[in-house]
């Protein structure tokens, strides 16, 4: 058992979003702020524990990954409170240290919590603080210095006296402490503040009292820092994102162009040479190969994978299909639940109607085949190499179209069979 712990701050309400869903489960391109959490801190390979509200524990316990430890914060009495709830678990696991971070922070990076523990190890800390630095830092607690430029409180901002509401650097709320420094320092905080609350912050100030050595890691002026407490902090943090998941592929060989327009979620890969149009929106999870073509006005859903050359258009919707080399369903068409194989062409308004009103069926079409304008092919269904539809073909299910067919009608109907095969 590791003696390092990761507690994540997830009880809060998160009133100014005005939702009954949990705050940390509202999504920013594809992930829950506080998966993102969650995978910003595997690195630590540490216990994770997460702090939880009584009443959103079974949407949790269903959420939430199954090594993932809960507690509950039976009151909504603050931070200070909400950590306490976890001091059991650390205490019957032994931890010697903990990393402390709230469950809202969807652009904290690995990297810098990396830097946030090396610095409490290496100056040997008893508590570290991640900070950071704000142009406008209204709504942040600020860090507190003394002479000597050591931290020695925390002040909440609706605490702050007037001449402290000028200072730049913030508390992040991102912490390592000593797991028994962090104990005793919670046995002494009181509600002594405008929101009659425990918090955390106030174990600083307790930490300095004693002597004991208060670090901090800063972060300077980053994005990083930033909690998402309402509705235009979760529309910004999509876009900062965004921004970055669109600078990362633009670097790896991949044509967007119109950044502006186009939503990448994480965890998408897209190869060299391919080329996103505008307005396009590809979800989390989605593989797309070398010199494809996606776009303007696609949707490629979670599940679909497009192989090299592989072209998707004017909108057109994809989920969970694969679609084979130098494929192109070009205008118009969903493919939900297919298996296209290399050199298929769909023809405009095409559809795989994979639904039946109770369960999602497959759909598979061989090599070469063409599939005419405004063909519906109901699931489930085989369609063979180079078979070719005519437009306006109803395909029912279970029909199973051998190769090299022409097949037209509603239903359809096999014209021919044995067609000669021209390859380009």
């Amino acid at each position: 058992m590791s003696s390092f712990a990761t507690v994540i701050l997830a009880a809060g309400k998160g009133k100014r979003m005005k939702s009954e869903l949990p705050k940390v489960f509202h999504s920013v391109l594809g992930k829950t702020l506080i998966a993102r959490v969650l995978d910003s801190t595997l690195f630590t390979k540490s216990l994770q524990i997460c702090v939880i509200s009584p009443s959103s524990k079974e949407m949790f316990l269903k959420k939430l990954p199954q090594n993932v430890l809960t507690c509950i914060q039976t009151e909504q009495k603050g931070t200070g409170d909400a950590v306490k709830s976890a001091i059991p678990l650390l205490i019957k696991n032994k931890i010697q240290s903990v990393l402390i971070i709230p469950g809202d922070m969807p652009l904290i990076k690995k990297e810098t919590l990396k830097k946030l523990i090396s610095t409490h190890k290496k100056e040997k800390n008893s508590v570290t603080i991640l900070t950071g630095l704000m142009e406008n830092p209204k709504g942040y607690g600020r860090i507190i210095r003394n002479e000597k430029n050591q931290i020695t409180a925390i002040v909440e901002e609706k605490d702050l006296l007037h001449t402290q509401k000028e200072i730049k650097e913030v508390n992040t709320g991102v912490y390592v402490f000593d797991t028994e420094l962090l104990r005793d320092c919670l046995s002494k905080i009181h509600p002594n503040n405008a929101q009659k609350e425990y918090y955390l912050t106030d174990t600083i100030n307790i930490a300095s009292n004693k002597n004991a050595k208060v670090g901090g890691f800063c972060i300077g002026f980053s994005d990083e820092c930033s909690g998402i407490n309402s509705r235009m902090d979760l529309a910004n943090a999509v876009e900062i994102l965004r921004k970055q998941i669109i600078e990362k592929h633009l670097i790896n060989g991949v044509t967007i162009e119109a950044p502006g327009t186009v939503y990448i979620d994480d965890n998408v890969k897209i190869g060299k040479d391919t080329i996103i149009k505008p307005f396009t929106i590809i979800s989390h999870g989605v593989k797309i190969g070398n010199n494809c073509e996606v776009g303007p006005f696609s949707h490629i859903r979670e599940g679909t994978i497009l192989k090299d050359f592989a072209c998707v258009g004017n909108f057109v919707e994809v989920k969970k299909s694969i679609l084979g080399k130098k494929t192109k369903a070009k205008h118009l068409s969903y493919l939900g639940n297919a298996t296209l194989g290399d050199r298929v062409n769909i023809g405009a308004g095409t559809i795989t109607a994979n639904y039946d009103g109770f369960n999602k069926h497959a759909t598979k079409i061989g090599n070469g085949c063409k599939i005419g304008s405004n063909t519906v092919i109901v699931a489930p269904n085989i369609i063979g190499n180079d078979v070719i539809t005519g437009a306006g073909t109803v395909i029912p299910a279970n029909k199973n179209i051998k190769p090299r067919s022409l097949v037209y009608g509603i239903p359809a109907k096999v014209a021919k069979t044995n067609l000669t095969v021209l390859k380009k």
